[in-house]
């Protein structure tokens, strides 16, 4: 019941704020894995790839409704979602799976990013919109660099990278969180989608589900189903700012949960 409602939660805030759920599953994952006693070193690599997965559940049920509600936008999340993949599957092979590439460093990465977020997306939250011209001038190259960072993120984090994309495009675009939202969310379900299969595919030449677990996963991706399209309409139906506001709130409260996670 418990991972039902960690599905609840992170398909409406992947609807709402486009991030793909992933700052809840990263939190949670792990304390589910210790209690399963399952070993150390798979803890890390085990809470990516279930993170991943039903980020990329989540974020299907997010697109859909976005589709249908006429507000995606095709050729922005397919180039950033190529670069994306790029990144990710160099990071998956050259970095994730390495012995040094500790948890507690998994952790910190973590932090790190989650800091940064929050004081891009506050002090965006604060402009005001109304005559702001979003900025078209080397835009393909941005989605680009955007795309690469993003792969890297949600490689290396499990967090989907959606949540850097959003108060990037903010701060170096001008866009309106709504729409970097959108572009998001497309962005999410092309990388989650690679690297899920790359996970899968490793468990397979391996003999074992050592990455992938359906008893982590199904429960999340029953309340990540109820929850997205939710999050979806709720969005259309506030201001810009206030999603701004709110998503820097959330992720302070992420960020004290990890660092103290980090210290206990």
């Amino acid at each position: 019941m418990a991972l039902v409602l960690c599905g609840i939660l992170g398909g409406f805030l992947s609807g709402f704020l486009g991030i793909g759920g992933g700052i809840i599953y990263i939190s949670a994952f792990p304390i589910f894995l210790i209690n399963k006693g399952i070993s150390e070193e798979l803890i890390v690599p085990m809470t990516v790839a279930n993170s991943i997965l039903a980020t990329l559940i989540s974020s299907l049920a997010a697109n859909l409704t976005e589709i249908y509600k006429k507000g995606f936008y095709w050729r922005e999340s397919i180039i950033v979602g190529i670069a994306s993949t790029i990144s990710a599957f160099f990071c998956l092979r050259y970095i994730l799976y390495e012995p040094w590439y500790s948890q507690k460093l998994f952790t910190s990465l973590i932090i790190l990013v989650l800091i940064y977020l929050m004081f891009s997306t506050w002090k965006n939250s604060r402009k005001s919109i109304q005559g702001l011209k979003e900025r078209e001038k080397n835009k393909g190259l941005i989605f680009s660099v955007s795309g690469i960072l993003s792969g890297t993120v949600a490689s290396l984090t499990g967090l989907g990278g959606g949540a850097i994309i959003i108060p990037l495009f903010a701060e170096v675009l001008k866009m309106d969180i709504k729409k970097a939202k959108s572009i998001s969310l497309g962005l999410i379900f092309i990388t989650s989608s690679a690297i899920t299969i790359y996970n899968y595919l490793i468990s397979v030449e391996e003999g074992s589900a050592n990455f992938l677990s359906l008893e982590l996963s199904l429960p999340v991706a029953i309340g990540v189903l109820l929850a997205s399209p939710f999050g979806v309409i709720i969005n259309k139906k506030v201001s810009s700012r206030f999603i701004g506001i709110f998503f820097s709130l959330f992720l302070l409260l992420v960020i004290i949960f990890k660092i103290y996670r980090l210290y206990t």
